[in-house]
């Protein structure tokens, strides 16, 4: 299994998917990209790494009558969410310090 390097766009994408997993829910990667504020491609190439580390399980979603192709779910595995836990509250406190790119000094981005 490798190993995951604790990258801004693997722990921003981490949150979403524990906030998921608490809320017993699985989330697709455009929700997820808009979630953590991060660029599509970014977001699947950090769902491709939690994939190779066997983190994530992942389904399609069921058939639906819209007019739309169905949506791959992803949700951390129950053997992964004390480690995606702990790895982002180790870097929360060097996390929130630090601004975001693109973001004025001491403003938010919203939702």
């Amino acid at each position: 299994m490798p190993s995951l390097t604790p990258t801004g766009p693997l722990l921003d994408v981490l949150e979403v998917l524990i906030d998921a997993y608490t809320a017993d829910a699985m989330v697709d990667g455009w929700t997820m990209a808009r979630r953590a504020r991060r660029p599509g491609p970014v977001v699947y190439n950090v769902i491709d790494q939690l994939e190779d580390a066997d983190w994530v399980s992942t389904q399609w979603e069921p058939v639906n009558d819209r007019n739309r192709d169905r949506r791959r779910l992803y949700r951390l595995k129950p053997s992964a969410i004390a480690s995606a836990r702990a790895l982002v509250r180790e870097t929360a406190p060097v996390r929130h310090a630090t601004p975001r790119p693109g973001l004025a000094h001491g403003r938010t981005a919203t939702a």
